[in-house]
């Protein structure tokens, strides 16, 4: 808004400054004329005034009156006479009085001197004046007076427009300037103010990432210890489940290598039927067990690192292109192969242990045959020593 008005305003005073400066150089060009005129005007009066000795000659009287040259109307007289010597003029010795008077139009000049009997000498006095007779001259005088007079007075009025001008166009110029500094100091201020609000929206920008960095590191311990403590409670359960498998077998192999299962009395009925069961038993916690911590190992390597509760598949580089929901069909097959090819293990494993279960259907002696003993520290059969 304010930069608006600023430029408002220089416009505003760009066009004054504009039309004054143009008016100056046409008052100017107008001074100019009048001083042409008041020169040519001076010239022309200038050329027109002459000078011309006018004879008074001898007088036996102290006062005596010629008449003047009529084509010359004299202004002025000197009071010096003088006398010619040769082809020259010499100022006479003797003092004179001179006076120019008016006689019907015609001028007349009145000579006194100091000796009341006159003098002999042959005078002349120069006296200055116009060409014309005295009434033209008056006239032309006058008219040429006024025609002056009115060049000065319009060349005053025109010199006293531009001085006015010029003050206008130096106040305009001080208002101008002030106004601009006064719109520069509200535009520093408000750029200032400015400044001060950007930097406080960057502070606010700066506080407000830092607090969601904040958060999402948070979120994410959150995430993590979450994920640890899932991952942590999967192999507890994977360890009990492997407990569970390993300590009942161990229990059950250390019973079957007991006095009472080993001994050569342990053929009884009752004896075999226990013995039989708790093979039974052991196998059965073998085979579940093992298929048990298979899917529970196979399930935890699947698992991401970072987020346990997600699975990680490997990606076929050439199975690029292919639609979701082939690439999940590609990827269930995989995965019931995989299994597939797991439980058969298992299953492979269980028959042979198995096999191994009714090959070791006899236990310690009952293996041996007749003739032989078993040894227990090598775990085989050896020929009775008589």
């Amino acid at each position: 808004m304010t930069n608006t008005n600023v430029n408002t305003n220089v416009n505003t005073n760009m066009n004054s400054s504009q039309d004054i400066i143009n008016s100056l150089q046409s008052l100017q060009a107008l001074e100019k004329q009048l001083h042409n005129q008041l020169n040519e005007s001076l010239i022309n009066s200038s050329i027109s005034a002459v000078t011309e000795n006018v004879y008074v000659g001898n007088s036996s009287e102290k006062t005596k009156t010629v008449d003047m040259p009529s084509n010359i109307s004299f202004t002025n007289v000197s009071e010096i006479g003088y006398v010619p010597s040769g082809s020259d003029m010499i100022a006479s010795a003797n003092n004179y009085m001179v006076k120019i008077t008016n006689n019907n139009g015609s001028q007349q000049l009145t000579v006194t001197g100091d000796n009341e009997e006159g003098w002999s000498e042959q005078l002349y006095f120069k006296g200055t004046g116009y060409l014309g007779s005295s009434k033209s001259i008056s006239s032309q005088a006058a008219s040429t007076k006024t025609s002056q007079k009115e060049l000065i007075d319009k060349i005053n009025d025109v010199s006293n427009a531009r001085v006015a001008m010029f003050r206008s166009l130096n106040q305009m110029y001080d208002n101008s300037v002030r106004s601009s500094v006064n719109s520069r100091n509200d535009l520093v201020h408000q750029i200032t103010a400015l400044k001060l609000v950007e930097d406080e929206l960057k502070n606010a920008k700066r506080h407000i990432n830092r607090m969601k960095e904040d958060r999402d590191n948070k979120l994410r311990m959150a995430e993590l210890n979450m994920y640890q403590s899932d991952r942590f409670d999967a192999y507890v359960k994977f360890l009990k489940l492997v407990l569970f498998v390993v300590l009942p077998t161990i229990l059950i192999y250390v019973l079957l290598n007991i006095r009472f299962f080993t001994s050569p009395e342990s053929d009884s009925g009752l004896r075999l039927v226990m013995k039989d069961m708790l093979i039974i038993v052991m196998a059965a916690f073998l085979v579940y067990g093992t298929y048990r911590i298979i899917i529970s190992a196979y399930d935890l390597s699947m698992r991401n690192n970072m987020n346990f509760n997600s699975y990680d598949f490997a990606f076929d580089q050439g199975d690029v292109g292919v639609s979701i929901v082939q690439y999940d069909e590609e990827q269930d097959k995989k995965i019931e192969a995989e299994f597939d090819a797991d439980v058969g293990d298992v299953q492979r494993g269980v028959s042979n242990l198995g096999k191994v279960i009714q090959d070791a259907g006899c236990i310690g002696q009952e293996c041996c045959a007749s003739g032989t003993i078993y040894n227990k520290q090598k775990h085989k059969c050896i020929v009775m020593s008589y």
